[in-house]
């Protein structure tokens, strides 16, 4: 709809946030490295994954879910359960986790935020292109 209508600047801002989330998603499955933004779960002895508060921000530079996760476990050898050793084992062990894929879906997920990348940068694009 190019020309039939105008985009505001808060429309604009919106847009590009959605897009900007959705694109640090796909680099986190996908094990693309850069700066995540992450709760800070693994140094937060009490976290509860059950509580919903949740913890402090932190930035966290590596290849994704499954870096993290290793990084996760060189950390901490020892631990044999809890929410924190179930999300590393998952990921990485898992036999339909990131790394081994045994259903296909991490294969489908990155597809679909691939897609939904692509129209969000669509409508970005378009929002620019017919900004108020």
């Amino acid at each position: 709809m190019a020309g039939t209508g105008t985009y505001s600047a808060e429309e604009i801002t919106r847009i590009t946030t959605h897009r900007d989330d959705l694109a640090d998603h796909l680099a986190w499955v996908s094990g693309t490295t850069q700066t995540f933004s992450l709760y800070n779960i693994t140094t937060t002895a009490t976290y509860d994954i059950g509580d919903y508060t949740l913890p402090s921000r932190t930035n966290w530079t590596g290849a994704g879910a499954p870096a993290f996760w290793a990084e996760w476990r060189t950390n901490n050898p020892s631990q044999a359960d809890g929410p924190l050793y179930d999300g590393w084992d998952e990921c990485i062990n898992g036999a339909n986790g990131l790394v081994n894929d045994g259903d296909g879906h991490h294969a489908t997920q990155i597809t679909s935020l691939q897609a939904s990348l692509d129209t969000a940068n669509t409508k970005l694009t378009l929002a620019i292109a017919n900004a108020a």
